[in-house]
């Protein structure tokens, strides 16, 4: 019996989307985020990081940057098969 890495969509997790104002990279991203995110039933946080100087000391021009449970999971420019494959990694596939 192979060991897999469970998922439970049910359960709360911690998704979080940093950006900042005028950043067409980001509002790219952040599309794709959001469709990729609904077909699953996630939601995540959006934050500003001009408006969070601890995230911004943190990502500064690294963003788009997002975050799961803590962990960076995809930043910069992203292809939607690409996003969608590191998603799937930690929120499994669409149901």
């Amino acid at each position: 019996m192979t060991a897999e890495k469970q998922i439970h969509p049910r359960r709360s997790r911690n998704i979080l989307f940093y950006t900042r104002e005028t950043c067409l990279l980001c509002d790219e991203f952040e599309a794709l985020l959001q469709a990729s995110l609904q077909d699953r039933g996630f939601h995540y946080e959006r934050i500003d990081i001009d408006r969070n100087p601890g995230a911004k000391d943190r990502y500064g021009r690294r963003i788009p940057v997002l975050e799961i449970d803590g962990e960076v999971v995809a930043e910069g420019r992203v292809t939607p098969p690409g996003l969608e494959r590191k998603i799937e990694a930690f929120l499994g596939k669409t149901p």
